[in-house]
């Protein structure tokens, strides 16, 4: 096996900015939370409207689940039987993901 070169760039060194996915539009990202992984748009602008909506209205669950999904936020919900701790902190990760910050 040959060995990889001092400063050789990793993959993930050639990961787009936010700014970058945010202005090409239509990508996602790939989470991990506890043992699961979901594939989400990757910018808030991607996302329904109705998790705008969500966020405006101060319903934190719905805006969660509309940026996962019906589905992927229904299989989130049957396998870890979340608290709202849970929520919080799968929020943050996806937050941190889309490149959100708190607030917006």
């Amino acid at each position: 096996m040959s060995e990889i070169p001092a400063g050789a760039t990793k993959p993930q060194d050639h990961k787009k900015s936010a700014a970058q996915i945010e202005a090409e539009g239509g990508e996602t990202v790939t989470i991990t939370w506890r043992d699961q992984e979901f594939i989400l748009p990757a910018t808030i602008e991607d996302c329904p409207i109705e998790v705008a909506e969500a966020f405006e209205d101060g319903k934190g669950a719905r805006a969660v689940a509309g940026i996962m999904g019906a589905d992927r936020y229904a299989a989130f919900k049957a396998k870890n039987k979340p608290t709202v701790r849970d929520l919080n902190d799968l929020a943050r990760v996806i937050a941190e993901a889309m490149g959100m910050t708190p607030g917006e």
